[in-house]
């Protein structure tokens, strides 16, 4: 098994804290909520834009982040072993 993050799968956990992650034309990763630019993060690694887009959903708050990071937190697992 592959240990890498799919970007599909990082896109999916993505949308699901309700943030969005594009691959853009540079080939970086981007992070963002809401489409807007100021809550924008650029990254070249797509685990560092996974983990961000974990912070930036737990800095953000809410009960409903903690199934979603629990649930992220069982796929990292899994996509590492």
């Amino acid at each position: 098994m592959d240990s890498a993050v799919t970007l599909q799968e990082a896109k999916s956990i993505a949308r699901h804290l309700g943030l969005t992650l594009r691959k853009v034309r540079s080939g970086d990763y981007r992070d963002f909520r809401d489409g807007n630019e100021t809550t924008a993060y650029y990254t070249d690694d797509l685990e560092d834009a996974v983990n961000t887009a974990v912070e930036m959903a737990r800095k953000r708050g809410g009960a409903s982040c903690t199934n979603v990071m629990t649930a992220l937190a069982v796929l990292f697992a899994a996509a590492m072993s």
